[in-house]
């Protein structure tokens, strides 16, 4: 019993660090979409630690299966997790590269390598780090659809479906499908084409605290 309450006890402070994480991406979000002055007062300090968008993805897996599983046994859901996942979904879509050889450059490359396909990059920093990772994008579009079914904002719909496309196509000339490739791809990749299918749920957007 002691060890599943220190279990417990992990999972609430990662829960409560990420929201805090990514409500500072979200603020930075409409930060980078306003274009403040540096020095002026909406001016946002980013966390330090590089923003990897898969690994957002992975986060809000874990979050929203927490929020999911809270409202199928009856309990009353943490209605800071959607807001979160909202915030920093809306700033991965405007984020930039804050060092390395591609400073400055968009997160979100819209046509890779002249493909007409898009994908997100590893991470925001770095030499070699802030590449386009197409493989990984069905990691990160589901979070897209489900923010789609619970706020009803097609630009979620949209995004994801730019993502999930990209990784799709991007990923099949390049994957050597090793085990972890494979896993990747299909982690969770089929919530969205669920989530998407199921559109926009009216109860679920006016319920729970969402805005």
């Amino acid at each position: 019993m002691k060890i599943i309450n220190k279990i417990v006890l992990i999972c609430i402070l990662i829960t409560a660090s990420f929201l805090s994480y990514a409500q500072s991406y979200g603020n930075a979000g409409e930060a980078v979409k306003s274009k403040p002055k540096a020095g002026s007062a909406q001016s946002v300090v980013l966390p330090e630690i590089a923003l990897a968008p898969f690994m957002v993805g992975l986060t809000a897996e874990a979050l929203i299966s927490d929020y999911e599983w809270s409202i199928t046994q009856g309990k009353v859901a943490d209605t800071r997790i959607p807001a979160a996942l909202k915030a920093i979904a809306d700033h991965l879509m405007v984020a930039e590269v804050r060092s390395g050889p591609n400073a400055g450059a968009s997160m979100w490359v819209e046509n890779f390598d002249n493909s007409g396909y898009g994908t997100f990059r590893y991470q925001d920093t770095g030499v070699s780090g802030t590449n386009p990772a197409p493989v990984l994008n069905l990691l990160i579009a589901p979070m897209y659809a489900w923010l789609y079914k619970h706020y009803g904002e097609t630009v979620y719909l949209e995004m994801g479906d730019k993502i999930f496309i990209g990784g799709v196509r991007l990923a099949e000339g390049s994957l050597d499908w090793a085990g972890k490739q494979y896993n990747q791809n299909y982690r969770w990749s089929f919530d969205y084409v669920r989530w998407r299918n199921e559109g926009p749920d009216l109860d679920l957007i006016f319920a729970g605290g969402f805005e």
